[in-house]
């Protein structure tokens, strides 16, 4: 999915992108924001983790915030 969301962005960059699909931990959640995305939904991997979306959220924050 994430050559999906790179082409989507390219074709339309003022298009809010909410990507789906492997995003297991937060490298995955980053390579989809690099990609262009604006949003990122976790799925299947709460059911192994149920902290798991709050983990990459905070994830998230920190390596944004430190760029």
């Amino acid at each position: 999915m994430l050559p999906l969301a790179q082409r989507v962005h390219a074709e339309c960059p003022d298009l809010p992108i909410v990507a789906a699909g492997g995003v297991q931990k937060l490298a995955d959640a980053l390579d989809y924001f690099d990609a262009g995305a604006t949003a990122v939904q976790v799925g299947t991997a709460n059911f192994f983790d149920p902290r798991i979306t709050f983990s990459i959220a905070r994830g998230v924050v920190a390596a944004r915030s430190s760029t």
